[in-house]
């Protein structure tokens, strides 16, 4: 088998190469060697441990050919291990033949791909600023059973944006705790070449945002793909519907993700958030009846129209609510609307302010630029914020008790 001498590991990655923790973080510049690391490390507990299961991820399938999947083969082919593995390319899949051991290869683009997977050991998420918060807590509780072997999800990423999930959790909140963090950039690896130093500034050499990401590894601070920076705290805004003439709650459904409820109102064109309630794991009923507690009931509520079963069993406990607006382009016309008001936030609504901070465009790496539409999984209070408005946005003004849409 192969040794440690062998791998010719970057000294950089000792630490990362013993660390056993359920969760190792490797981020960095460009040509860190960060994802040659992870796919060595891989195919060493696949050819020496039992049972051994390794799922590889990318958010977008189609990238998983090119750049996970081509990294695994260039260490098998660099190291001679052609006669200790066989692969295949529809499915993604390489296969240990010493023991049977298996890396499988799903794209995020559903996630549905990852339920019917049984048994993952370890997993490598590369590209890992791609997923959301609600892809990683997917796959997080996909590391399940019993085995003698340690369990890791191993992460590799350029740090493009603070605003990103993966610092919050991981580097201001530690919500993942034990992890291994590892910072490299390309002067950490010996084996990049001397033109590389030269090649990654002429690339970032007109974008100071890329030459701090890139090269040198740092958190990048994009203020221009932000969505909101029309809004502030303010502790000195009225609390109580009552305080608001035109006044509306919004209400989002979940489980995992968070049944959530804002009350809203207007003063001068200028929209208040003051009350807030985010759960998760709430049933619909103790939902509704938690709504009937801080709702008064001749206030609308709009909901999620995606829940249409939810609305009519609050119909029938004969609250005041309405379906969200659901065409095709609610969510960009929604996200318009609020960026034309200035929206003071209350701070006891904790998650709404975090949101707020974090809400951004999708960006493109491959291209530097930002799609105009905003990422996923980080969106729970936004969404029922764009309900809430609704009426706001469509000028009809709800009169208690009588209903208008």
């Amino acid at each position: 088998m192969m040794n440690e001498m062998e791998l010719k590991i970057n000294k950089k990655f000792e630490g990362a190469w013993w660390d056993d923790k359920p969760y190792v973080v490797l981020f960095g510049g460009a040509g860190s060697g960060k994802s040659f690391f992870a796919a060595q490390k891989i195919l060493l507990r696949t050819l020496e441990e039992e049972d051994n299961r390794t799922l590889v991820v990318m958010k977008i399938g189609s990238r998983l050919r090119q750049y996970a999947f081509q990294t695994m083969l260039d260490v098998i082919n660099l190291y001679n291990l052609r006669d200790l593995f066989t692969w295949t390319w529809a499915p993604l899949e390489i296969m240990c033949t010493e023991n049977g051991n298996k890396i499988m290869f799903t794209g995020l683009d559903d996630p549905e791909n990852i339920k019917s997977i049984p048994g993952i050991h370890n997993i490598w998420i590369e590209e890992a600023t791609s997923l959301n918060r609600r892809d990683f807590e997917q796959l997080n509780l996909r590391l399940r059973g019993t085995s003698k072997y340690y369990k890791q999800i191993l992460l590799t990423f350029n740090p493009i944006d603070k605003s990103n999930w993966l610092y919050k959790d991981f580097f201001r909140d530690a919500k993942y705790n034990p992890a291994g963090i590892y910072h490299s950039t390309f002067k950490d690896n010996e084996y990049i070449g001397d033109d590389y130093e030269f090649r990654i500034r002429q690339s970032c050499k007109n974008n100071p945002i890329q030459m701090t990401v890139y090269f040198d590894g740092n958190w990048g601070e994009r203020t221009n793909n932000l969505i909101f920076q029309n809004w502030k705290i303010d502790p000195s805004i009225p609390t109580n519907f009552e305080d608001y003439k035109t006044k509306y709650a919004g209400v989002d459904f979940g489980w995992n993700d968070p049944n959530v409820l804002l009350g809203i109102g207007t003063i001068e064109e200028n929209i208040y958030i003051f009350k807030e309630y985010f759960k998760r794991q709430r049933t619909l009923k103790d939902f509704i009846e938690d709504i009937k507690k801080i709702v008064p009931r001749n206030i609308l509520i709009i909901a999620d129209a995606r829940s249409p079963g939810n609305i009519q069993e609050m119909k029938q406990q004969r609250m005041y609510v309405k379906a969200s607006d659901k065409s095709p382009n609610s969510i960009m016309a929604g996200i318009n609307f609020l960026k034309s008001k200035q929206i003071l936030i209350h701070p006891d609504c904790k998650n709404t302010i975090d949101e707020m901070s974090a809400y951004s465009f999708l960006y493109d790496e491959d291209n530097a630029t930002y799609f105009d539409k905003p990422t996923a999984g980080n969106e729970h209070t936004i969404d029922t914020l764009r309900y809430a408005c609704d009426p706001l946005r469509f000028k009809k003004v709800a009169v208690p008790g009588v209903r208008i849409f």
